[in-house]
C-alpha cells in the first residue's frame, strides 16, 4: 500500500506528466513499483552491487556518494524529489557505480526495472527525456570534481599556514619568510603577518626576560626580597603558555597535513570515474547506433554529451569516429541520416585540423554510399569544395598514410558502383 500521493507528483512531473491515467495506474500498481519509507542515513543503493531498479524520490533528499577505505567518501550529488537515481546500471546492466544514502527522512518509489524499460520502450520521449536528465547530473558533478579540487588547494594554504604559525613561536625568521611567501601568492596576507607579528611581539618580551633572568633572581633575592619573585613565576607562567600553543599548532598541523592527504587520494580517484562514466556512455552510444531501428534523437542527444569529454581524453575523438564509420559500413545505401547529421556536428565542432578532416572525409563518404538525387549531389559538390579549400589551409597534417581506408573501400567496391567508387578516389586524394 503506498501512503504518498505518487499520482500527482507523476501528473506534475517533467519525465512523467504526459502519462495517461492508464499509464500512472500501471506505473503504481504493487506489482510495478513499491513504496519504501526511509530514515536518514539509510543506505539504498550501494556501490558495486548489481540493480534492477530504479528510484523517485517523493519527499526528502538523498546523497549519490563514492566510499572509500577508512571511510572516506566523495559527494557526487544531493537529489531532491522528483529526482531519479538508479538509471545508470538498469541501462547497462552493471553493478551500481556509486553509493546512495538518505540526507533526511524519504518516501522513494523502487520501481522494477524490466517495467522501466518497458515503459520507456513503448515511450521514447521518456527515455529521452531521462538521457538528458542523466546529462545535467554528469555537468553537475564536473562542477563537483572542480569544488573538490578549490577545497583542496584551500586546504594546502590552511596546512601551511598553521605549521608556518607554529615556527614564527620558536624562529625568529619565519616572520620574513612568511612575507616573502604571501607576497607573491597575495592570499591572506595580512591576516597571517599580522599573526605572526603578535607573535613575534611576545617571543620578543619573553626571550628578554630569560636573557636576564639571572639578574633578575639575584637582584629579587638581595635587595627586594622573595616576595618579589610574583613577577618572574608570571613570567614563567606565560612561557609555559606560549609551549602549550605551540604544541597545540603543531598538533593541528599534522591533523591538516593528514586531511590533505586524504583529499589527495580522493582527488586521485577522479579520472577513473570520468573514465567509468564515459566508457558507459560511449557503450550505450554504440548500442544506439546498432539497434535495429535506431533512435535518431537519442543518437544526437549522446553524441553531443561525449563531444566535451574529448578535453580530457582525446584518445575519444577517434573511437566515436570509428564507431561512426562501422556503423556507415553496415548502413550503407539505405539511411545515412543519422550518420551525416553526427558528421556535420563533428566538422563543426572539431577540436584540431587532424578530426575536420577526417570528419570530412567520412561525411563526403556518407553521401556517396546514400547518393542519387540532385539534391544529394548538390550538398556533395559543395561539401567537397570546402574540403578542398579546407585541406589547403591545413596541407602539413599528413594523414593519408596514418588512415585506414579499407572499410569503406570494401563498402564501395561490394556496391559494384564504379562512379562512386571514383567518387571515393577523389575524396581520398585530397587527404594530405
Amino acid at each position: 500500500m503506498k501512503n504518498f500521493n505518487w499520482k500527482d507528483l507523476l501528473r506534475h512531473h517533467p519525465l512523467f506528466g504526459n502519462l495517461n491515467e492508464q499509464e500512472l495506474e500501471r506505473f503504481l500498481a504493487d506489482e510495478v513499483s513499491e513504496e519504501r519509507a526511509q530514515p536518514p542515513g539509510s543506505m539504498i543503493v550501494r556501490e558495486g552491487e548489481f540493480g534492477n531498479s530504479i528510484f523517485l524520490i517523493g519527499s526528502g533528499s538523498v546523497e549519490i556518494v563514492l566510499r572509500r577505505g577508512g571511510g572516506h567518501e566523495i559527494t557526487l550529488a544531493l537529489l531532491r524529489q522528483g529526482e531519479l537515481f538508479g538509471e545508470m546500471a538498469l541501462f547497462q546492466n552493471r553493478r551500481r557505480t556509486a553509493t546512495v544514502i538518505t540526507k533526511e527522512p524519504c518516501s522513494l518509489l523502487e520501481v522494477r526495472g524490466e517495467e522501466f524499460l518497458k515503459l520507456m520502450s513503448e515511450r521514447p520521449e521518456v527515455e529521452l527525456k531521462v538521457l538528458l536528465t542523466l546529462t545535467e547530473r554528469l555537468r553537475n558533478m564536473n562542477e563537483q570534481v572542480l569544488a573538490v579540487l578549490l577545497q583542496d588547494v584551500d586546504g594546502k594554504f590552511t596546512l601551511f599556514n598553521t605549521k608556518l604559525d607554529a615556527e614564527l613561536k620558536v624562529f625568529d625568521a619565519s616572520l620574513k619568510a612568511a612575507q616573502a611567501v604571501f607576497e607573491q601568492t597575495k592570499v591572506r596576507t595580512d591576516e597571517v603577518i599580522t599573526s605572526a607579528e603578535r607573535r613575534q611581539a611576545s617571543q620578543d618580551r619573553t626571550m628578554r626576560f630569560f636573557g636576564v633572568v639571572v639578574s633578575v633572581v639575584m637582584a629579587a633575592a638581595g635587595w627586594f626580597g622573595v616576595s618579589k619573585f610574583s613577577d618572574l613565576t608570571e613570567k614563567l607562567k606565560e612561557t609555559e603558555k606560549i609551549e602549550e600553543e605551540v604544541k597545540r599548532d603543531a598538533d593541528a598541523a599534522r591533523h591538516s597535513a593528514e586531511q590533505a592527504r586524504k583529499q589527495e587520494e580522493n582527488l586521485a580517484l577522479i579520472p577513473q570515474i570520468t573514465a567509468n562514466l564515459e566508457q558507459a556512455l560511449l557503450s550505450m552510444f554504440s548500442q544506439a547506433l546498432a539497434d535495429e531501428k535506431p533512435a535518431k534523437g537519442k543518437i544526437v542527444a549522446l553524441y553531443k554529451i561525449l563531444l566535451p569529454l574529448r578535453a580530457n581524453d582525446p584518445a575519444l575523438t577517434w573511437r566515436l569516429l570509428g564507431e561512426i564509420e562501422r556503423g556507415m559500413v553496415k548502413t550503407q545505401d539505405t539511411d545515412m541520416g543519422i550518420y551525416q547529421d553526427l558528421l556535420a556536428i563533428s566538422i563543426r565542432e572539431a577540436q584540431v585540423p587532424r578530426e575536420r578532416i577526417v570528419a570530412y572525409y567520412l561525411f563526403l563518404s556518407s553521401l556517396i554510399l546514400s547518393g542519387g538525387t540532385e539534391k544529394q549531389k548538390g550538398q556533395f559538390d559543395k561539401s567537397f569544395a570546402e574540403f578542398q579549400a579546407y585541406v589547403r589551409e591545413h596541407k602539413n597534417q599528413r594523414l593519408r598514410n596514418e588512415l585506414d581506408f579499407s572499410l569503406l573501400k570494401a563498402a564501395f567496391d561490394g556496391q559494384g558502383d564504379q562512379r562512386k567508387r571514383d567518387l571515393f578516389q577523389r575524396v581520398k586524394d585530397v587527404i594530405p
